[in-house]
């Protein structure tokens, strides 16, 4: 893997960015970390080149592929001599390619895709996961029941069926770093998750958490009775001959 790094940035964009960088980062060596090949795969399918437009230093050509956030801005902050502090729940690949595009906005981008947010904290520029958190309130279902769905069969025999017919629960909806708590409030639930995995979560809880519904219909050419009566009539007509085929059975030589 190749990595350019030419020019250097602008002073205002090193008063927005900030990670601690240390000893070996501040060395000579090439900006390509030792252990890039643990965190990617094979070194030749990762691409992460920066170089800055010889019309403009503050403007930067970029072209990421496989790149992980945390290796990016590993290099980006020994490079231009910036503070960067990366959570170590950051994980992904980043695939992307900038033209023309000061320093700031590709990394305001790059977190964007990557479901991270920039925090500037003094002079230290933090990345971390953009979770979010959610209190849902429940009406007609039980909020226990969501988070502690029941277990499944033990009968060997309903296995299968189970595990193959079984709707999708809250946790489905997850991602790696979602939690789900039964919230405070009386029958509520609390969530933490990235934005489009809330999303999910909330059109989950809203399909669930509906009660029965009643409608009266006025009829005009039929009587209601009429329609009740002969569904009474049926379903006692079905009571009786399945009371009385048992019995039938036993007469039968």
């Amino acid at each position: 893997m190749k990595i350019k790094a030419i020019g250097c940035v602008a002073a205002a964009a090193v008063l927005f960015f900030s990670v601690p960088v240390s000893a070996q980062q501040a060395d000579s060596t090439p900006p390509v970390p030792t252990d890039m090949e643990s965190v990617n795969g094979p070194l030749t399918d990762v691409v992460l080149e920066i170089k800055s437009l010889k019309a403009d230093s503050s403007l930067y050509e970029i072209e990421l592929r496989n790149a992980s956030p945390v290796d990016l801005f590993r290099v980006i902050a020994r490079d231009y001599n910036l503070n960067i502090l990366v959570e170590e729940r950051v994980s992904g690949t980043i695939t992307a390619s900038f033209r023309s595009i000061s320093l700031k906005d590709a990394l305001q981008e790059i977190a964007l895709m990557s479901n991270l947010v920039l925090e500037q904290k003094d002079k230290v520029l933090v990345v971390k996961p953009n979770l979010i958190t959610k209190i849902f309130i429940l009406n007609h279902v039980q909020a226990e029941t969501l988070i502690n769905p029941p277990a499944a069969e033990s009968d060997t025999s309903q296995t299968t069926q189970t595990t193959s017919g079984r709707g999708a629960t809250i946790y489905d909806l997850l991602s790696n770093n979602g939690k789900v708590f039964l919230g405070k409030r009386p029958n509520s639930i609390m969530l933490i998750d990235y934005p489009d995995n809330v999303k999910k979560v909330e059109l989950y809880l809203e399909m669930s958490d509906k009660g029965l519904t009643s409608k009266i219909f006025r009829l005009k050419y039929i009587k209601a009775r009429d329609i009740v009566a002969p569904s009474a009539s049926l379903s006692g007509n079905a009571a009786a001959s399945s009371a009385s085929a048992p019995a039938a059975a036993q007469t039968t030589p």
